[in-house]
């Protein structure tokens, strides 16, 4: 929709001209409080030139006489400054001009009729309906059939199949496939945290990672398995849990030894003992490590830290995997079996002494 209206504008400059300003209005949507306005100055008859110089008018604010022609009304815009791009054919004038106009643009909000959600455009109303609530994924993979909400999703996905990682770190070099990625990884060279959680203070570099953090708070685990019925507090949780209980899927292949894992981790882990790569030290007594978590275990040594802490004893431990060991005790749980014998343990260290008895 196109609203075409007459202004009258006095440029101080040399000559008084008059300019034909059209406002470009979409859908009825107001983005970001904004809207477009191209000037065409009427040619002099004495005028050769027909190139286009962009004015920046930010700092050179004009008066303009608005005739509504196209029934737009004060009414319908409502906003204390807008800006205005200005498109000045004018003689070489290599700048850009934002027109700062007494003009006001109504604030407007789409609500979602279902979790009565506010959105500032049409599309995001419709884009968040399609991917909370409807589920609907009209975007498919032609490589995996992974479906996606939105077109930009797919986009982004196919990088995973391609390899493309456009976006590099101009410290590092390292690149990634989306630019957000980027934006987060510079935050490990400047140490910036800007997420903050509200409950404990604890800063993260990344929002999705703040996100994460507050399901420690909330204990909510919303992702749920259609099999067995256990829930997760991540999706990602979900689809591990699903590939290695379940499918028993194994589709990451180790070149060298041949050995396969439900997970691309998996392999990367198991990779190290191959390379012998330990990038993880302590800074305390030195030692290196393959893993990240297995440093932060090995880190609770020198602090006496013990953050995990059994419900039912109230004994603690410093590693989330030996208190999970440990609620075996309580549950009763064995599913550690013998394949000879049939016979049941708690821990895999009892299955390994237990097999020697067959030798």
């Amino acid at each position: 929709m196109f609203n075409q209206t007459e202004v009258k504008q006095e440029v101080r400059q040399t000559t008084e001209t008059t300019c034909k300003r059209e406002i470009e209005i979409i859908d009825n949507e107001v983005l970001q409080d904004t809207f477009k306005i191209e000037v065409k100055e009427e040619p002099k008859p004495e005028s050769t030139c027909d190139t286009f110089d962009y004015l920046d008018v930010k700092k050179c604010p004009i008066k303009s006489e608005i005739d509504h022609d196209d029934g737009v009304s004060c009414e319908d815009i409502q906003n204390d400054e807008c800006n205005a791009i200005l498109k000045y054919p004018g003689n070489n004038l290599n700048q850009n001009l934002t027109a700062a106009t007494n003009v006001n643009i109504r604030e407007k909000y789409f609500v979602s009729e279902i979790c009565s959600k506010q959105l500032a455009t049409k599309r995001s109303l419709t884009i968040h309906n399609m991917s909370v609530h409807t589920g609907e994924k009209p975007f498919n993979c032609e490589i995996c059939t992974k479906t996606f909400s939105l077109k930009q999703g797919l986009k982004f996905h196919m990088r995973t199949h391609t390899g493309e990682k456009p976006f590099t770190c101009k410290i590092c070099t390292k690149q990634f496939s989306r630019n957000t990625h980027l934006t987060g990884h510079m935050r490990v060279h400047t140490g910036e945290k800007p997420f903050e959680c509200e409950i404990c203070t604890k800063q993260f570099a990344r929002n999705t990672d703040l996100t994460r953090h507050m399901i420690l708070h909330t204990g909510e685990k919303t992702f749920k398995c259609e099999i067995c019925s256990k829930q997760f507090a991540r999706n990602p949780h979900l689809t591990r849990h699903n590939m290695i209980v379940h499918a028993g899927e194994k589709p990451f292949k180790c070149e060298i030894c041949t050995k396969t894992f439900s997970l691309k981790q998996g392999l990367k882990f198991h990779m190290s003992l191959h390379t012998g790569e330990k990038p993880f030290e302590c800074e305390i007594c030195t030692k290196q490590f393959s893993r990240k978590d297995h440093l932060k275990s090995h880190m609770t040594m020198h602090t006496g830290e013990k953050p995990f802490e059994c419900e039912i004893c109230t004994k603690q431990f410093s590693v989330k995997l030996n208190l999970k060991s440990h609620m075996r005790i309580h549950t009763g749980e064995k599913p550690f079996t013998c394949k000879l014998c049939s016979r049941q343990f708690s821990h895999s260290y009892s299955l390994k002494l237990h097999m020697q008895t067959h030798r």
